[in-house]
């Protein structure tokens, strides 16, 4: 399958869940989506690939119409009483990927097409 790019109208059609969201702010997370996904991808994952990541942005941005992005940046909600909490940030990891689903589908096709760095210890 050849790699074609993702545009606002391919993404929604994959993900409904951001119909309401500006087509030019699609676009830019597509865009911001392709400094991590290259060239260097597999061709039949690349489209998939910038598709989620930018879902994954958005979603932590608080768009598209799903409970994931309704409820970002809570780490806890209670309904009895309500009690919120906010999450105070990510400890002891850079990587939010796994703050939505998005984001851990994501990371699976990134385990597929980045594959872990070994290093070879030498003789000093």
């Amino acid at each position: 399958m050849a790699y074609t790019a993702a545009d606002a109208t391919t993404f929604k059609a994959r993900f409904p869940a951001f119909d309401a969201v500006d087509d030019a702010v699609i676009n830019a997370a597509l865009v911001r989506a392709r400094r991590v996904v290259d060239a260097t991808w597999l061709a039949d994952d690349r489209q998939e690939a910038e598709s989620l990541h930018a879902a994954h942005e958005m979603t932590l941005d608080g768009l598209g119409a799903t409970r994931e992005a309704q409820l970002q940046g809570f780490r806890r909600l209670k309904l009895g009483s309500l009690e919120l909490e906010r999450e105070s940030g990510q400890s002891g990891s850079s990587s939010t990927y796994n703050l939505t689903t998005y984001g851990q589908r994501f990371l699976a096709i990134l385990k597929r097409n980045v594959p872990g760095v070994v290093a070879l210890g030498g003789s000093s």
